[in-house]
């Protein structure tokens, strides 16, 4: 009997492999799902919010210096 490793190998050389070049992807669990809506959120909400600041966000190497303008 095969193990999974050796299972989840075969399954990933059938990827584009002649003759008929299948396209193999493994499903994403429920858990992995939601990680990736919640990351999506985040970045989504994080994007929104830069966009909506009213001043240019300053970087942390240069201070914010008010008489250089």
């Amino acid at each position: 009997m095969a193990s999974y490793r050796e299972a989840e190998l075969a399954i990933r050389n059938l990827d584009s492999a002649p003759p008929f070049y299948l396209k193999v992807k493994f499903a994403r669990s429920k858990f992995e799902k939601e990680r990736i809506r919640r990351q999506r959120d985040d970045e989504e909400m994080l994007s929104r919010a830069v966009e909506s600041e009213p001043y240019p966000l300053q970087s942390e190497r240069s201070p914010f210096d008010s008489f250089r303008r």
